[in-house]
């Protein structure tokens, strides 16, 4: 790879400035243009071109990718003119507000031969991944439960914000948890037999409260609830994995730390070891019994702790700017795996849609 891939901006609020920031050391991706209704000026960086119109940028032969970071509801008219004026898109998550517009996408994609993926960053979050090499060395078993009990603030989502509108937003499956919808697909992509889904009202323009379950086809129940009402001393995101024969809880919507019983064996132990500041509380021999009437082969019983040494914040970045490097590897080289694909995002898109259409209204119903 000689050269950077060049990306424009689309959006620069908050996360938008983030994004610059969290790739602006990468090796693979340069951010040259950035576009945006109106920002000041003095908040553009240096040597970076400012288009006040998104098409007009898309024009720009000098762009060759784009990231879209704007509210959901533009995600698709933006996507579709990308992907029409021969850009590879990147979009932050949803892909879409519905699945009819990812479909389409998806179309478009493969009429104009583009790489299309959402921001799925937990993919490339480091503790994670670690468990995912478990998972794929067969040392945990079969996944058979996942949930999340995500408790977030809404100190800086006033009744007016954007997040609160569904017409723009989603609502909070589609916006937010899609994220770890995706997540449950990375470790157990199967067929899913039935969603259902529940939400509650705070007053007659804010869902704060929305709950989903999902029964795929090998027995995994996954469970995702994701509240936006709690003051922000109070927020909190846990994330539990329960395998045949391994459990893995993770702290943090981005996971800096966590904590597992496993049952496995001196090989187990050695992987185990790979975790970053890893902790083993207990080992214990114990009897090799069948998992669910299934043989598994285990002697000993582990429990432990394991925590990055990075800032939340780090973690956060660094996913961000691995997930644009696997991308520009894409761009180079369509021979290169990506960990995120057009069809993750759909998948996700997909099942939020579904957990809402099949939810229950609990204490308000807005007339």
């Amino acid at each position: 790879m000689n050269k950077k891939i060049k990306f424009g901006l689309i959006g620069y609020g908050g996360f938008g400035k983030f994004v610059c920031n969290a790739v602006s050391e990468s090796k693979l991706v340069d951010i040259i243009a950035i576009a945006d209704t109106n920002i000041p000026s003095g908040e553009v960086p240096d040597g970076v071109i400012f288009f006040n119109d998104w098409k007009k940028m898309l024009s720009s032969s000098a762009v060759e990718a784009v990231f879209v970071a704007t509210p959901p509801s533009s995600h698709f008219e933006i996507t579709r003119y990308a992907i029409e004026s021969n850009k590879h898109v990147i979009v932050e998550k949803p892909l879409t507000i519905t699945p009819d517009e990812a479909v389409i996408i998806r179309k478009l994609a493969e009429e104009f031969n583009r790489i299309v993926i959402v921001d799925f960053m937990l993919r490339f979050n480091p503790l994670l991944n670690k468990l995912y090499q478990l998972c794929l060395k067969n040392l945990t078993g079969p996944l058979e439960r996942y949930y999340v009990e995500n408790y977030a603030q809404d100190e800086s989502l006033p009744a007016e914000h954007w997040f609160w509108d569904e017409k723009i937003s989603g609502g909070i499956i589609t916006e937010h948890a899609v994220h770890f919808i995706d997540l449950v697909h990375w470790f157990d992509d199967q067929p899913v037999l039935s969603i259902n889904g529940n939400f509650d009202y705070r007053n007659n323009t804010q869902k704060d409260r929305v709950f989903a379950t999902i029964h795929y086809q090998n027995g995994l129940i996954a469970s995702h609830y994701h509240s936006f009402c709690r003051p922000q001393i109070f927020e909190r995101t846990k994330m539990r994995f329960v395998f045949s024969n391994a459990q893995f809880d993770f702290d943090g919507w981005i996971p800096e730390s966590g904590h597992f019983t496993l049952l496995g064996t001196h090989k187990t132990e050695y992987e185990l070891a790979t975790f970053p500041n890893l902790e083993i509380t207990k080992k214990e021999a114990v009897t090799n019994k069948p998992i669910r009437g299934k043989p598994f082969d285990f002697t000993h019983l582990f429990e432990g702790r394991f925590s990055s040494s990075l800032t939340k914040q780090e973690l956060y970045s660094n996913a961000v700017r691995d997930l644009f490097e696997d991308f520009s590897k894409k761009i180079y080289d369509d021979s290169h795996p990506l960990k995120v694909s057009l069809d993750d995002a759909i998948k996700a898109v997909h099942l939020a849609h579904e957990a809402k259409n099949n939810a229950s209204i609990s204490n308000f119903s807005p007339n």
